[in-house]
């Protein structure tokens, strides 16, 4: 008689590890979306009543640390963040979600973080930009008399502030991606962009600039010989010297009084990228290094001395 043994192999594989993970998964988003709703009712707050504290600096997770978030639920939330259809929420939302990310990102988070870099919300433009503003500070000024000029030029401060109020989380959203890339062409590319739409509002750049100036020059002379050969460094020469030779927009800059016409009129200006000429400086340099050689930086041990 033949006895058939019973296998007690199994017949299908473990589920217990891909349904800890999809907890593990479920967990983090969860935890980030709690995070997202407490950092979207903090700016409303805010926006209700300005005269309360909001954050100054990228810490919210610092303040409130959640060991289930995790870097994939923080960037995945990133480009679902609406803010209401606010732009002010949104970037301040994601500016402080950053700060439950490493401070080195690898490889993964940073094609993520250069894409939210790319697709992050422009500033709003200074008041008397757009044609259509100037057209109603034409109007504005109509039948006003000289009396009335410390007035005007307070209404229109008082604009220019709001704006600027406005654009804070959006370019401290800007200037943390910036902070947490990996300074490569790649990154100063981006950068670059967005210091033209800086620019192009008349929005507050100079930090951004400044870091940008000092990261390109750092990179030229720590980076290996390939990473910046003649041909890279000549690329990135050209495309500093098209933002440092940018004009910015002409914009209603004040009031002033017409004595002979009798009437207000407006002062104008111009928007620029390199007041400073620090970009220019950059642009020189970088082409300069272009013309060098590459310098060969490698320590030659000396040929140990043989005893007679």
């Amino acid at each position: 008689m033949t006895t058939t043994r019973t296998s007690t192999r199994p017949t299908s594989i473990p589920t217990s590890r891909p349904a800890a993970r999809k907890l593990a998964a479920d967990g983090a988003k969860a935890a980030v979306h709690g995070a997202v709703v407490a950092l979207t009712k903090e700016y409303e707050q805010f926006l209700r009543s300005p005269a309360s504290e909001v954050r100054a600096s990228c810490n919210y997770f610092a303040d409130h640390p959640n060991s289930e978030v995790t870097p994939d639920a923080l960037l995945s939330a990133l480009p679902t963040i609406g803010g209401g259809g606010d732009a002010r929420v949104a970037a301040y939302v994601r500016w402080q979600l950053l700060s439950g990310l490493p401070q080195r990102p690898d490889d993964a988070m940073v094609r993520q973080l250069l894409t939210a870099y790319r697709a992050s919300p422009g500033p709003f433009l200074r008041p008397g930009i757009s044609q259509d503003d100037q057209q109603k500070l034409d109007q504005i000024v109509l039948g006003m008399r000289q009396e009335d000029e410390t007035s005007l030029k307070e209404k229109l401060d008082n604009a220019v502030n709001a704006v600027r109020r406005d654009n804070q989380p959006l370019l401290a959203y800007r200037d943390e991606l910036y902070r947490r890339l990996p300074k490569t062409p790649e990154t100063f590319a981006v950068a670059l962009d967005d210091l033209l739409q800086r620019a192009s509002a008349v929005a507050e750049d100079k930090d951004l600039l400044k870091n940008f100036c000092g990261d390109v020059r750092s990179w030229v002379t720590t980076s290996s010989s390939e990473a910046m050969s003649p041909a890279a460094l000549s690329a990135m020469a050209k495309a500093v010297r098209r933002l440092a030779d940018a004009k910015g927009p002409q914009y209603y800059e004040a009031p002033y009084w017409r004595e002979r016409a009798n009437l207000f009129a407006w002062r104008k200006t111009r928007g620029t990228v390199d007041s400073g000429h620090a970009l220019k400086d950059l642009a020189v340099f970088l082409e300069e290094q272009s013309r060098q050689p590459p310098t060969d930086l490698t320590v030659k041990a000396k040929p140990a001395k043989t005893r007679e």
